[in-house]
This record gives structure tokens, C-alpha cells and sequence, in this order.
């Protein structure tokens, strides 16, 4: 055999076919090891890279085998990594598998013969993949010094599940039926496969879902927005980006980039519209695309790597996916193989501890932000808003009193319901599209019609603002206090002194109610006023006071002021 180092992305368009043709004889299952994404990969990302792509030809000069990698080189040897770190979450090496025994032995006895303090880092190793026990068998055999580190990679088999028990069961977790069904209530609800026109859409989502958030991925980074970009106009035949989104009212508010090969789909990067997050789109639309696939020639759906507690909740299978790291028996490269390798285990383990990865991603992510809103914001009036909000969250995580009292008036129930004049109720494509609601927070909006309640706007010109109505329950605003209606009472939220008395007018003889229910700060003395002026009693005293982070809530029935 021999040994043929390709450097150059030319150098590597001419041995495509013979690469196509070992991944077509073996039926490849991995998006990452196709030729379109390599080539792609470093046409867009390796540019400025060492690029070394090692090709192994038997004796009749044919290529039998390619090991795609980056050569990094230092004072002390030479570091070879795989192609696409950070990008891939699983890599391999394109060899026949009748193959791959001899060929993985003589490629790494050759290098290392070459460069006697070679270390090698290979991320993305499958354990179901051949390659890995061929590895381990060459490592201890040759007596090199190793370590492994893996990360779980849970999968559903659908050809072992049957699909209506399999959804029954999942359906109820995290009230999924329940959101649903609010959902397709409040609009038009649709999932479809997204064009590369709406690219640009998905990466204004992920941006907007973890601008205050840690982001490792670096999915909207200028070079990978081109690189994800053109794999989407990529017709390989086998290896192709899937991308699907959920769009309410013709809006995406959720999407998934993932890969198909052969028989296998690969989910990559999911992201949705924080204003949705009540009706948890991401996992309305990780079920749409289990679905998608069934009675396709896809049986494998990938969750992909991580221990992201949505994908113990679907899979079926596990597997894990294995950074091996090695070197010669060079002094040198053996004391920066320990030392890498005592780095990745702590990562390791820190990636297995949620509440540390949730610090990190939430916690530092929100930190960061807000010292970019403190520090680099050219606006002085945006640091000073910024400044004061940080205070009042850092202030109330450790001393915080609110004390609220809940009126109530009884009114006379009306005979016929929907008689209710001067207001109209607000829309979900309302508040998605009409200018008048431009002020309003969607994801306020979202989370109160997911809540059950109903917005209403005055008619005529000056109709945006929104009083909130609910008939099952009421919620307390600064107090953690949910309590069940009565079937003919109603809760109101969003009243003013202008707006009171139109309104309650208006839900006596719009609902069948005898009750109106509100809520009303204990220190808002004229409101207090106002309210007994239009009939209003006080029913319950309602107090919260945060020490540290720790809430005791206290009510009085019947109190007097």
C-alpha cells in the first residue's frame, strides 16, 4: 500500500468518485463523511487551514481509503485532528469495510514512522461504528498510550417502534396534547420544508433564542452561514440538509436543520421564537418531524449528541460518540496527549452535570449580555436602563416585598350572552401582523392566550391597549398566587381608570358572570378608591416577601383596610 497526502481542495475534487464509490459500497449512514460536506466544509470554513486528507491506494494504484484531517503543527510535534471539529458531530474514515482492518494499521504505523511525535485528536467516532473497535484493537496491540472520551447520542429505531403507542406516550409529557391544541385553537398551524430563501429567517431565530444565552454552536457566524447555506443547494443524492418549520399564521416560529443519508436523518440545530416558548414549538415540531419520516426509507432519526433532557424523552436507542486521543511513543507528544486528555475529561464530566451546563449557557450567557448592554453600548440612556433593570434583578433575588389585594364586585348576569358592546377580541394574527398592536409584547400576548384568557381592544382608532379576561383562573402579577373561578366569575387584567367601567360594562354582557375579579397594588391608594367608587370590595389580602431567593406568600380573607 501506499501513503498519499492531498492538500489541496483541487487535489481532493479528483479523487471524488473514488471516495462516492467506497461510501456507496459500504451504504453510509453519516451526513459528515460524504464528499459534498467535506469539500464544502473546507471550501467555506478550512480555507485558512492545513488541510491533510491522507489517501491510502492498494498495489494497483487504486484508492482504497481516505482519512480526512487538519495538520497543526507546534514547537513540540505535530497535532492531527479530524475535519470539521465543531461543526461534525460525528466523523469516520472512508474505508471499504472488507478493508478497514489493514488499511487503518498501516496508515497510522505509516504516519507515526513519518513523524514520530504525531498526536492524534479524533472526534465524532461512532462505538457502532466499525472503525471504533478496529482502533482500540491497533492502540493496545502497538502498545500506544490512549484515551477515550464519549458523549451519548440517543436515537430512535423506527423500525422498533409503533408509532401511535410510541406518540401516546410522549404526547403527554410537558402538557404537549394540551399546547397543541391551544395552538391550532388560536390560528393556522403548518409544518413544512423550508427553502433556502428562509435562511435567513432561521438564523434571525437562533440569534434571537440565545442573544442572552451562551452560544458554542457557532451556527450564525458569517462563515458558517455560508457554509449551511450552500449545503442546502447541494444534490447529492445521499447526503442532503432537511430543513422543516413550524409556522403559525404563515409565521416560522420553529425550525430544524438536520441531515439525511441513506437510511439515517441526523438532527442538527433546533431553534424556535422565544415569544412562542409557551406552547414549546420545538417540541411540537421535533414530533411533526419523527412523523415525517415514517414509511420512508429512513429508520434511523438521530437526536444527535448530548444529554439535552428533550432527547431522552424520544429515544428509543443509544449510542455514543467517542473522542479518541493518541500518540506516538515520543516523550513529547505522550505529555501533551496526558495533558489534553486530562482537559477533556473534566469537560467530559462538566457536560454530564446539567445544572453546571445550564450556569454556563444561562446564567454566564445572561451575564455576558448584560455587559455588552453595560459596557459597549454606545447609547448612554440604553446603559443607564440597562444598569437600572440589572439592580432591580439582582434586588429582588434577595429582598423583595409585594402585597396585592384582590377585589371584587358582583354584578347581574345577563340573560343572553355576547351582548358586550365597545370592544373587540384580539386576534392571534392580530397581534402578529396589525400595526395597532406594534407596542404589545408578543410573547406576553402568547403566553395570556396560552393561559386561556382573551384580549379585548376598545373599537375605533386608539384600540391598542389589551385588557386580559380569564374565566378559570386568576393570577396574581408580582405574587405567586393562582386560585380557580367559580364558574360565573371572571378575572381582569390590563384595566385602567379610563378603561374600567367601559369594560366591566362590557364582559357583564358579553359573559354569563354574576363576579368581576381584579387585582390592585396595596400601596396604589387612589386605585383602591377608585375601585370601591365603581363598586369593587376588597375579598382577599394577598402579601410576598423574597429573601435570598426564598418566597413566603401569606393571605387574609375578608381584610379591612
Amino acid at each position: 500500500m501506499k501513503l498519499i497526502r492531498i492538500n489541496t481542495l483541487e487535489q481532493l475534487h479528483k479523487v471524488r468518485g473514488e471516495w462516492a464509490q467506497i461510501l456507496e459500497d459500504n451504504q453510509n449512514s453519516n451526513p459528515f463523511i460524504e464528499f459534498e460536506w467535506i469539500s464544502l466544509w473546507i471550501e467555506c470554513l478550512g480555507s485558512q487551514k492545513n488541510i491533510e486528507v491522507i489517501g491510502i491506494q492498494n498495489e494497483l494504484g487504486s484508492y482504497i481509503g481516505f482519512f480526512p484531517f487538519i495538520k497543526k503543527k507546534s514547537l513540540f510535534g505535530v497535532i492531527y485532528e479530524m475535519i470539521g471539529y465543531g461543526q461534525s458531530n460525528y466523523m469516520d474514515f472512508i474505508i471499504r469495510h472488507d478493508d478497514r482492518n489493514e488499511t487503518i494499521r498501516f496508515c497510522f504505523e505509516k504516519m507515526i514512522e513519518e513523524e514520530p511525535n504525531a498526536l492524534f485528536i479524533l472526534h465524532g467516532i461512532l462505538e457502532s461504528s466499525p472503525t471504533y473497535p478496529t482502533l482500540i484493537s491497533l492502540l493496545k496491540r502497538g502498545k500506544y498510550g490512549y484515551s477515550f472520551h464519549k458523549v451519548v447520542a440517543p436515537y430512535i429505531n423506527l423500525n422498533k417502534i409503533q408509532m401511535d403507542h410510541y406518540l401516546e406516550k410522549r404526547k403527554k409529557l410537558h402538557r404537549l396534547e394540551r399546547r397543541e391544541k391551544r395552538l391550532h385553537l388560536l390560528g393556522k398551524v403548518e409544518h413544512r420544508v423550508c427553502t433556502v430563501e428562509e435562511m435567513d429567517t432561521i438564523f434571525y431565530l437562533h440569534d434571537k433564542r440565545w442573544q442572552k444565552k451562551n452560544d458554542t454552536s457557532g451556527f450564525t457566524n458569517e462563515a458558517e452561514r455560508t457554509f449551511y447555506k450552500k449545503l442546502m443547494e447541494t444534490d447529492s443524492g445521499q447526503m442532503r440538509p432537511v430543513v422543516d418549520a413550524l409556522y403559525v399564521e404563515g409565521k416560522m416560529i420553529a425550525f430544524a436543520y438536520g441531515f439525511s443519508c441513506r437510511n439515517r436523518y441526523v438532527s442538527f440545530v433546533l431553534g424556535y421564537d422565544d415569544d412562542f416558548e409557551s406552547f414549546s414549538p420545538g417540541r411540537m415540531l421535533e414530533k411533526e418531524s419523527i412523523i415525517r419520516f415514517v414509511n420512508t426509507d429512513v429508520t434511523i432519526f438521530d437526536l444527535s449528541i448530548g444529554y439535552e433532557p428533550y432527547k431522552f424523552e424520544w429515544n428509543t436507542h443509544l449510542d455514543h460518540a467517542v473522542k479518541l486521543i493518541f500518540s506516538s511513543k515520543g516523550f513529547r507528544s505522550a505529555i501533551r496527549r496526558i495533558i489534553r486528555s486530562m482537559r477533556e475529561k473534566s469537560i467530559e464530566r462538566l457536560k454530564k452535570n446539567r445544572k453546571t451546563v445550564l450556569f454556563k449557557r444561562d446564567t454566564l450567557g445572561y451575564m455576558k449580555y448584560m455587559a455588552m448592554k453595560l459596557f459597549r453600548n454606545p447609547d448612554r440612556n440604553a446603559r443607564k436602563e440597562a444598569f437600572r433593570k440589572l439592580f432591580r434583578t439582582v434586588q429582588s433575588s434577595i429582598w423583595q416585598k409585594n402585597q396585592s389585594f384582590i377585589m371584587k364586585k358582583e354584578v347581574e348576569r345577563p340573560k343572553k350572552v355576547g351582548l358586550g358592546e365597545g370592544f373587540l377580541e384580539m386576534q392571534l394574527n392580530e397581534a402578529l401582523y396589525n400595526n395597532k398592536f406594534i407596542n404589545q409584547e408578543l410573547k406576553t400576548v402568547c403566553t395570556k392566550l396560552y393561559g386561556g384568557y382573551q384580549g379585548y381592544y376598545r373599537t375605533g382608532e386608539r384600540g391598542d391597549e389589551i385588557i386580559w379576561a380569564n374565566r378559570k383562573v386568576l393570577r396574581l402579577k408580582n405574587i405567586p398566587y393562582i386560585k380557580e373561578l367559580r364558574k360565573n366569575a371572571i378575572w381582569l387584567e390590563g384595566w385602567n381608570e379610563h378603561n374600567l367601567q367601559a369594560i366591566c360594562t362590557f364582559v357583564q354582557k358579553e359573559h354569563f358572570i354574576n363576579s368581576i375579579l381584579i387585582e390592585v397594588e396595596a400601596k396604589d391608594l387612589d386605585g383602591i378608591k377608585m375601585l370601591e367608587n365603581e363598586g369593587f370590595r376588597i375579598e382577599k389580602f394577598a402579601t410576598s416577601r423574597t429573601i435570598f431567593g426564598k418566597k413566603n406568600v401569606q393571605l387574609i380573607e375578608n381584610y379591612r383596610l
